[in-house]
């Protein structure tokens, strides 16, 4: 068989690829969501959790019960922009942790929320979904109390995921997609030949 016949376009071949494509569009969706959740809500949830931790190394007990009451309605409020929102609902984040993983063994490339797995350096190639803001508000409160995560600003500087990140990651995943279809296709089909011979 020649390389044109091996690559030669069938609608079969592009099964593969639309699954793959579909796949990493919803998981770019749920991270654009998620980070959409985070711009509005994470500078005041932070300096929520900052007060908190002064008032009670303070020990001042009525400014906590007050920040707690404050810290209930955050979250009250940030679950139910969740509960709106269809794929965040429906999603579980663990999953949607393990999917993106096992996308990025098919394309390393992948651009990996980084304030997902922010801790773990081993997601060099990732891009923040986050906006600026919330990013420095994050990084403020990790200064202030950078044992819980145990970085600093320089370990991980402020990338904004692109559409060229997005786009050149759909090419990469339809022609890797492609070029296993036209692998699977070839044994399928010299297997077939081997047995029709062989009867």
């Amino acid at each position: 068989m020649s390389l044109k016949e091996f690559l030669k376009p069938e609608w079969k071949k592009i099964i593969l690829p639309v699954i793959f494509i579909s796949i990493f569009i919803i998981l770019i969706k749920f991270s654009y969501d998620t980070a959409s959740l985070f711009d509005k809500y994470m500078c005041e949830m932070l300096s929520v959790a900052k007060q908190r931790q002064v008032y009670i190394e303070q020990n001042n007990t009525e400014a906590l019960e007050e920040i707690e009451i404050q810290s209930e309605n955050l979250s009250n409020n940030f679950r139910s922009e969740v509960e709106k929102n269809r794929l965040l609902k429906l999603a579980d984040e663990e999953f949607f942790f393990h999917t993106f993983m096992s996308m990025k063994k098919i394309n390393p490339l992948l651009p990996f929320p980084c304030e997902h797995n922010i801790m773990d350096l081993r997601y060099k190639h990732c891009r923040f979904y986050i906006n600026e803001e919330a990013y420095n508000c994050f990084i403020n409160f990790t200064s202030f109390e950078n044992i819980i995560f145990g970085f600093n600003k320089e370990m991980i500087e402020y990338k904004k995921v692109s559409f060229f990140d997005i786009s050149s990651n759909i090419l990469i995943l339809f022609i890797e997609g492609y070029l296993v279809s036209c692998l699977i296709l070839f044994c399928y089909r010299k297997i077939i030949r081997k047995v029709k011979n062989e009867l």
